[in-house]
């Protein structure tokens, strides 16, 4: 691997516009990055723009008066610094006189007609996939790793923008499949499942021929396929993963209804796919909400996000479209956490996680059985339960699918699975395996009810492991049915923070709202610890007369808590993770943090006690354990931007004894700490949290 690109841990992304030409100082660029202690920078050219020396025909190239080359100037100034050095280069557009000589260049609808650009309809939509990538962006490529000392290429939009009808394409496509490209890309359409296999198969050739001539013109030199990571099935997880050396995605910032954790999210996914490479996340010093480039973010959001990043092991990216700057508000605080970072490197480089708990997500349960309905029946119930694991304060990983083995469970105590419906027989007994061996498992709704071909089976996978099975009945969309919770029945931590506070003496249980979705099931209650829930079938809400339950069979439980060898296993039966992420009530997050304590046996590895929004991640390295506390407290918490970070006060942080070592414990951001060292737990006591914290045990 190349140790620059290994190495370095904080990257500056500078898009040159031409319209940037001489109003461009590099050199008092050059300084600011100095004083953020930037070690990568990332510079534009190449394909739909150069600012290098360029010998390729219908390379359209834009010179500086003062500079004749100058990114060469920027290349090597970076250089002599030590910095790494990645070349950005675009292959998705070209222009007039390029697509006039070379029509096949275009991306082509499916009337047949070539693609202008949607955003600036001067250009031209280019096809990657055809000869412009494997003819004229090879040319580049190799160009440019010939005659500048870099570390690496990405290349924007590598993959295409869209479907494209160019002949190229039909070409190829039909002799690896026998078929035309399909006109609508209906998920659950055959031909379009292989068309999904061709492109991925084609976008891997055109990596692999970039990198061949990167290499061959600089043998230190690699092609960094920049691509997002998830459940969005464009690009297999596992065949990326395999294929990159490093990877940096390109999530920029939030907008919508978007998490502040999602960042966090994005940086569990990357390392779940790179398994230990290292990896970055680019986000933009602009508003991300319809892509208004030269406005900026609110400093508290960059402060959040870039924090979010770094406490889950992302090295942050900052990206900047033009190098003009029209509003410098987001500058100081940039400036302020890289040098920030910089200072905590040691505790931040060469880590491991050191998580017991891990969130399974599936690229092949989107591909087989979710189709259009994504959203819901995917990645709901990931965020439903990746919420209630941060709000509870449970450390995790993120676990892809493809690696659901012996050699990844065995890192975690317990694995959740968010109705992660499509399992494969191997998966199945992997994981069946994995608790008979003290591995708890986690589960809701329709998980591993689908073969690995998206067939529905006639009972779960997971039956054995359940102790359940599925009757062949489903519940959707039910409304005004309830869970009671019986205060004295199971395990207390299976109902923990019920039956807490004052009491009014009206009533011994609670009652929560049920899921609205339900697999039936059938099942012998004697193969099962007792259960504190207990579902209430659905009964009208109108006339209001009739709003009461009727029969309540006595076993009929909505939460099923088994031990199987010498681990766990608990099992909804409804779509309690996709109902939290719609409703978010606190009864469910309760419920959901429990089932997981169980299934740990209540040995968590930290234990927090504070107000507000805290993400826990735990890292470990040669300088110890570190624990990465980040306050995502705001008035703006749920829907961005956040305009202010609420500091939080009196925090207690504990760590199992096992893990804390010897009980000496430095702070980062705190010095009036005290630490106390207990029978189970090491106790660390903080008098305050801004933003983002680091507890290193040793």
């Amino acid at each position: 691997m190349n140790q620059k690109l290994k190495n370095a841990m904080r990257y500056a992304q500078l898009t040159i516009c031409e319209g940037d030409i001489g109003k461009f100082d590099p050199d008092r660029w050059l300084s600011w990055l100095d004083e953020c202690f930037c070690d990568g920078l990332v510079l534009g050219s190449g394909g739909y723009i150069a600012y290098h020396e360029t010998d390729i025909p219908y390379h359209y190239r834009v010179k500086d008066e003062k500079h004749e080359d100058l990114f060469g100037y920027m290349v090597d100034a970076c250089r002599r610094k030590g910095y790494a050095v990645i070349c950005r280069t675009d292959s998705h557009a070209i222009h007039e006189d390029a697509f006039r000589a070379h029509p096949e260049w275009a991306a082509v609808t499916a009337d047949g007609k070539p693609r202008r650009h949607w955003s600036y309809p001067e250009a031209y939509v280019s096809c990657p996939l055809g000869p412009y990538g494997f003819d004229f962006m090879k040319r580049v490529h190799g160009e440019l790793a010939a005659r500048y000392d870099m570390d690496g290429i990405f290349c924007n939009r590598w993959p295409g923008s869209g479907v494209c009808y160019c002949a190229s394409c039909r070409k190829s496509f039909y002799e690896f499949s026998g078929k035309e490209i399909p006109l609508v890309m209906d998920p659950a359409d055959e031909t379009v499942k292989l068309y999904r296999k061709w492109h991925e198969k084609r976008a891997f050739e055109l990596c692999e021929c970039w990198d061949e001539e990167i290499r061959k013109n600089n043998p230190n030199m690699r092609f960094i396929p920049n691509s997002s990571v998830g459940t969005d099935p464009f690009i297999d997880n596992k065949v990326l993963g395999d294929y990159a050396e490093v990877l940096y995605a390109d999530y920029q910032g939030r907008g919508g209804l978007m998490t502040p954790w999602f960042n966090g999210r994005t940086a569990k996914q990357l390392h779940a796919v790179l398994q230990g490479k290292p990896v970055g996340g680019i986000f933009s010093t602009g508003t991300t909400e319809k892509r208004w480039k030269d406005s900026v973010q609110e400093p508290a959001e960059l402060e959040m996000w870039i924090s979010e990043a770094v406490a889950n092991g992302l090295r942050p990216w900052f990206t900047k479209f033009s190098v003009q700057v029209f509003d410098e508000r987001w500058m100081p605080a940039v400036r302020n956490l890289y040098r920030k970072y910089h200072g905590w490197e040691r505790y931040l480089k060469d880590t491991g996680s050191a998580a017991e708990a891990a969130l399974v997500f599936s690229q092949q349960t989107v591909k087989e059985y979710a189709g259009r309905e994504r959203e819901k029946l995917v990645e709901k119930p990931i965020n439903g339960w990746y919420h209630a694991l941060l709000e509870a304060r449970i450390p995790f990983d993120m676990l892809d699918s493809h690696y659901i083995d012996p050699a990844h469970l065995s890192r975690y105590k317990a694995v959740i699975l968010p109705n992660i419906a499509v399992l494969s027989d191997e998966d199945c007994a992997a994981l069946k395996e994995y608790a008979e061996e003290g591995g708890a498992v986690v589960a809701d709704f329709e998980t591993s009810l689908y073969d690995k071909d998206g067939k529905k089976r006639e009972d779960f996978g997971l039956a054995d492991l359940f102790g359940v099975h599925a009757n062949g009945s489903m519940t959707r969309d039910e409304l005004n049915a309830y869970i009671r919770v019986l205060p004295d029945a199971g395990d207390h931590l299976m109902r923990e923070g019920f039956f807490e506070g004052e009491k009014e003496g009206w009533c011994e249980e609670r009652r929560l709202c049920g899921t609205e979705n339900r697999v039936g099931i059938t099942w012998d209650p004697s193969g099962f610890e007792e259960s504190p829930f207990r579902a209430v079938p659905a009964f009208p809400d109108l006339p209001m007369e009739e709003v009461y339950p009727r029969d309540i069979p006595a076993d009929y439980e909505e939460v099923f808590f088994r031990k199987v060898g010498k681990g766990r296993a608990v099992y909804f039966p409804g779509d309690i993770g996709r109902c939290y992420w719609d409703y978010l009530l606190p009864d469910w997050k309760r419920l959901m943090a429990d089932s997981v304590r169980w299934a740990l046996a209540g040995d968590d590895t930290v234990r927090v006690k504070s107000s507000g929004l805290i993400d826990v991640t735990l890292w470990r390295n040669g300088e110890g354990l570190m624990v990465h506390l980040v306050n995502l407290t705001s008035v703006h918490t749920m829907r961005g931007p956040a305009e202010e970070i609420l500091p939080l006060s009196e925090i207690e942080v504990s760590v199992r004894n096992d893990l804390a070592g010897e009980g000496s414990v430095l702070s980062l951001e705190n010095e009036g700490i005290t630490v106390e060292k207990g029978e189970r737990y090491t106790t660390v006591k903080l008098p305050s949290l801004k933003i983002h914290e680091v507890l290193i045990f040793r």
